[in-house]
């Protein structure tokens, strides 16, 4: 009996300690099917993220590419038919300037590095994503950014001949009249200064190497599209499966409602700040703070100024939501300056000392003839394809507008909210 007992107590010793030994190596095995799985699931967000950043690249350098194109067809047809300048449009005289014309503060979108150090910059990121093949590839798109950027840079192919220097000597020859209201050229001033331009021997050599950079860029294009779509191959990704990324890790929004667009909201870019503070009863009031440049012709001194002024004015109107788009219709009656301060200090004491009265008839005409301009500036309504962020804080604005030279050109504007 007692043996019989014995061996009783034994098998249960044994039966425990057995599926204890099970247990735990379930565990583990379950343990490392999950880690494996969420290595794997890393590793593939990694590669996505990387595979769009490149894709993002290839996209914002064809637009970059065929908005120079366009320009330089414009171009290349003004300054193959200089009879036809005094009767040509204003947005061919601005397309032949831009192309022509260096502006050391505009920087192309394609330029952005951003992802590009995330993965020069950690050692980690080969092991991340699970394929030598595939990093390899995605440094060597990144590289040939880097390349293409320093060409740009260095080669003179690529340098633009009209600076900066150039447009200033021709502005200070300019009369009052000569300029518009926001400091724009009128169109005959900016005839004459693209008829100046095609007089520059630098033009006409930058118009006869077009197709020197053309080629350069196809290259460019054609070298880093074929590189991602290798990446997608090798690790397996489809164009769902990318879709579905940009929905849930690039997009991360939601539908906007008027709820969620009731309150205040600013945009803020470079010296200008738009406030749109849209009420529960579909009310709006509309603010805008800038800078502007007020011309001035000083007769005595034969010359032309040009005073910094701070701007800041309001107008009021409706808004609706249709669908997925924001309307916004202002009242022109309502426009307000509430800020339009010269500064007058640019001018010569002398000056200003003989010609306060005057110089105050001239600032109150420019406010007047501004008011104008505002109000034929808001006499359409706006329309904006709008959404939120899953927070509720950012409203994005999207609006896509057919440019002169057929390309379709999309905006994408990005507001704070301030108050609810």
């Amino acid at each position: 009996m007692k043996k019989i007992q014995l061996n009783s107590w034994w098998s249960n010793l044994l039966n425990g300690v057995l599926a204890t030994a099970i247990g735990v190596g379930l565990t583990f095995e379950v343990n490392k099917l999950v880690e494996r799985h969420n290595q794997q699931e890393a590793q593939r967000q990694a590669a996505m993220m990387a595979i769009y950043d490149i894709d993002e690249l290839a996209r914002k350098f064809e637009i970059c590419k065929a908005r120079e194109d366009a320009f330089f067809h414009v171009a290349m047809y003004l300054f193959a038919h200089p009879e036809e300048m005094a009767t040509t449009s204003m947005d061919s005289l601005w397309m032949t300037s831009e192309y022509l014309h260096y502006d050391p503060a505009t920087t192309p979108e394609w330029y952005d590095e951003s992802t590009e150090k995330v993965f020069t910059t950690s050692m980690d990121a080969m092991v991340h994503l699970g394929d030598i093949a595939f990093y390899r590839n995605v440094q060597e798109c990144y590289h040939l950014r880097r390349n293409l950027m320093n060409l740009l840079a260095q080669s003179a192919t690529f340098h633009h001949p009209i600076s900066d220097e150039f447009i200033t000597e021709y502005r200070k020859q300019l009369s009052a009249a000569d300029m518009g209201i926001k400091g724009m050229m009128e169109h005959d001033a900016l005839v004459g200064f693209v008829q100046l331009m095609f007089r520059q021997p630098e033009v006409e050599l930058y118009l006869q190497k077009y197709h020197s950079r053309n080629d350069t860029y196809e290259l460019f294009l054609e070298q880093i599209k074929l590189l991602n779509q290798e990446n997608k191959f090798i690790m397996n990704i489809s164009e769902q499966e990318m879709k579905r990324y940009v929905q849930t890790h690039i997009n991360k929004l939601v539908t906007a409602t008027p709820k969620r667009l009731a309150g205040e909201w600013e945009h803020k870019h470079a010296q200008k700040t738009l406030t749109y503070n849209l009420r529960k009863d579909r009310t709006v009031i509309y603010t805008m703070h800038t800078e502007m440049q007020m011309g001035l012709y000083v007769h005595e001194e034969d010359i032309n100024m040009s005073m910094l002024t701070p701007l800041v004015f309001s107008a009021e109107g409706q808004w609706d939501l249709q669908n997925d788009s924001l309307i916004v219709q202002f009242d022109s009656a309502t426009v307000r300056i509430l800020t339009f301060d010269p500064d007058l200090s640019c001018l010569p004491k002398s000056y200003l000392d003989s010609h306060r009265d005057s110089l105050e008839i001239q600032k109150n005409d420019y406010r007047e003839k501004l008011i104008q301009s505002i109000k034929m500036g808001i006499s359409q309504p706006e329309v904006h394809q709008v959404s939120i962020s899953k927070t509720g804080n950012i409203m994005f604005w999207e609006d896509r507008t057919t440019m002169p030279w057929g390309e379709i050109h999309t905006d994408k504007t990005e507001f704070i909210k301030l108050t609810d």
